[in-house]
């Protein structure tokens, strides 16, 4: 049990250390090399924001509970449900009121 509890805490922490590692990488050799170029910092700022990401999917994935409970959650999505539909109906009539001076 506490073998798992450790694999699943390392994958926890590696994951995001990867998924961080080429910006950190990237920011040190630009401000050593006095580097700077905008695509590669949106880029960055992109990777760097699906840190979260990241760590919740690979949190989802590792610890079971959290897995056994998205698979009873989406474990409904595409298969047909048959209920008892209600359906209202509701006409509204755009009656014409005699207008002042007009005789009907």
């Amino acid at each position: 049990m506490q073998t798992k509890f450790l694999r699943a805490i390392s994958i926890q922490i590696v994951v995001p250390l990867i998924v961080l590692a080429m910006p950190m990488f990237y920011i040190g050799i630009s401000i050593v090399a006095n580097f700077y170029n905008q695509v590669l910092n949106n880029l960055i700022t992109i990777i760097v924001s699906t840190h979260g990401l990241a760590s919740t999917f690979v949190m989802l994935i590792i610890h079971e509970p959290y897995w056994k409970y998205c698979r009873t959650l989406f474990a409904g999505i595409g298969t047909k449900v048959s209920a008892n539909k209600v359906v209202i109906i509701v006409s509204i009539t755009n009656r014409e009121t005699p207008q002042a001076g007009r005789q009907t």
